[in-house]
């Protein structure tokens, strides 16, 4: 194979040295976030976990750092109140597609114009890990809400502590910002309402 350009999309492995000097025109990747920030496997699970509401897609060159090489071009993005994984996926692959479609036109004119990345500006975050699905009341109910449902699909429990007990959560329900608990948290049947900082939580407990 001679490829001009190799284009990939959240690819899981870091190409070998021979394969990032096949084409000459570079080897570019889709990173669903607004490089520096975020590097890493699983870019939208820290998103949702870290409460961002702005996110963006990055087409960037590859070199042997992951999410590291050069920006080509940037798309910033608005995660709207309570969507999905795969919600969000979609929409970044739809901006994704126009970045890469518009590169390509740049690449042929030779009017692309890559910038480097600040490390000093740069976030790594590695594969979630069990620990990395607990919940904190000291968060709003809000980035509960969002991180429970945009990180849904991993089919994990959401461990949260108030007040010495022990819930894990399957679900989200809604959130308010008006409403206020007369104490920590109100259980009916596996319905547990929260009182987070600010806002209450509805969420739906996991099976036993």
């Amino acid at each position: 194979y001679r490829p001009q350009v190799i284009l990939v999309a959240c690819f899981p492995t870091i190409f070998p040295p021979a394969l990032l000097q096949l084409p000459p025109r570079g080897c570019l990747n889709l990173h669903p976030s607004l490089l520096p920030a975020y590097r890493g496997p699983a870019p939208l699970f820290w998103q949702f976990r870290k409460g961002e509401r702005r996110t963006g897609v990055t087409l960037h060159l590859m070199n042997e750092r992951p999410d590291a090489g050069d920006i080509l071009l940037q798309q910033p993005l608005s995660l709207p109140d309570g969507i999905t994984g795969p919600e969000a996926d979609a929409l970044l692959a739809q901006a994704g597609g126009r970045l890469m479609v518009e590169a390509l036109s740049l690449l042929e004119q030779d009017a692309l114009a890559p910038r480097r990345q600040n490390d000093s500006e740069a976030s790594y975050y590695a594969w979630p890990a069990e620990q990395d699905f607990q919940i904190s009341i000291g968060w709003s109910a809000r980035r509960a809400f969002n991180f429970i449902r945009g990180t849904e699909e991993w089919g994990c429990v959401y461990e949260i502590t108030i007040e010495q007990e022990r819930f894990l959560i399957q679900s989200a329900l809604s959130y308010s910002t008006q409403h206020e608990l007369d104490k920590p948290y109100t259980l009916i049947g596996r319905e547990l309402w929260m009182q987070f900082s600010p806002g209450v939580l509805r969420a739906v407990l996991a099976h036993a």
